[in-house]
C-alpha cells in the first residue's frame, strides 16, 4: 500500500504485508523530501508512527481469525 501524505509534513509511506508462519510481517517505510526535513521532525514522526502501529495492532487483534 502506498500513501502520499501532502499536508503538514509531506512524505510517501509504503506499507507491505508478507505472510509468515507466525502471522504477518508488516513493512513500514517513509520517504521525506530531504534528510534535513526529516531530521527536524524525527521525534514527531517516531511518536506518530508508534501511535499508528498500536492502532493497527489493536484493529488486527480485534479482527476475527479465518
Amino acid at each position: 500500500m502506498i500513501v502520499e501524505h501532502h499536508s503538514g509534513h509531506p512524505f510517501v509511506l509504503t506499507i507491505s504485508f508478507e505472510p509468515i508462519e507466525e502471522g504477518t510481517l508488516v513493512g513500514w517505510r517513509q520517504v521525506f523530501d530531504t534528510s534535513s526535513h526529516y531530521n527536524q521532525i524525527a521525534d514527531l514522526v517516531a511518536q506518530a508512527n508508534e501511535q499508528n502501529l498500536i492502532r493497527l495492532e489493536n484493529e488486527v487483534g480485534a479482527a476475527p481469525r479465518v
